[in-house]
């Protein structure tokens, strides 16, 4: 709903380096009243070496030029160095010189959880629940036939469906859940940790990627889970 909000200009096959494009970024957004900028990713736009702090600390500077001329936040999108993040903070985690952990007023990272195949059947008993209450209620009143305990169980609530359904609703139940059981199992979970300046220090988020939306694990699921090694 807020998409006419967002202005998007589309770069690919068109990129130039950041000292080049800052100037006509301002130009473009000068006179749009615009709160944010949001470049992503940078590595298109980079200007000399990521593993140069002189060079990045240049590059850097094309930032503070953008917010200064036109009043608004820079967000800018970069990727994780090669290898094991798993045992860095986040702040140490962005490719190339340490610059890119020292000149932003707030770090945002943002890191895939390793799932393990119990969490994964988890998730998917949950899905064939929740798709087994919405099609029954879409039938017939049934609230009070199923205990709590039986409303969390795939297997109970299947067996029930078997026994109130008839065939043809059965059989239509059965295919929806097959599209509900393969988009559990393509869920994937993800934190997010920060490094802010100014303001105290937040918790790590915890959140699932169910496409096309992200959504806060505000059950505790994945608060135990490491980051992928």
């Amino acid at each position: 709903e807020n998409l006419g909000n967002i202005d998007i200009w589309n770069l690919r096959g068109k990129s130039r380096p950041m000292d080049k494009l800052a100037p006509m970024l301002i130009r473009r957004a000068a006179k749009k009243n615009y709160i944010a900028i949001i470049i992503d990713p940078i590595y298109k736009v980079i200007t000399g070496d990521e593993n140069s702090a002189d060079q990045m600390a240049n590059f850097c500077n094309q930032f503070d030029r953008v917010c200064t001329e036109l009043g608004v936040a820079v967000i800018y999108c970069h990727h994780h160095s090669k290898g094991s993040q798993s045992g860095k903070k986040s702040m140490d985690r962005a490719s190339g010189s340490g610059v890119f952990a020292r000149d932003p007023d707030a770090m945002l990272d943002m890191i895939e959880l390793e799932l393990s195949e119990d969490v994964l059947k988890q998730e998917e008993n949950k899905a064939v629940c929740a798709a087994c209450r919405e099609y029954l209620d879409a039938h017939f009143k049934w609230g009070d036939d199923l205990s709590q305990d039986d409303l969390c169980s795939s297997y109970q609530m299947l067996n029930y469906c078997e026994n109130r359904l008839d065939t043809a609703q059965f059989d239509a139940l059965q295919t929806e859940l097959g599209t509900v059981r393969e988009r559990a199992r393509a869920l994937t979970a993800w934190r997010i940790e920060g490094t802010l300046r100014e303001f105290p220090k937040f918790g790590a988020v915890n959140m699932w990627f169910d496409y096309p939306k992200h959504r806060v694990d505000d059950v505790g699921v994945l608060g135990d889970i490491q980051p992928e090694a």
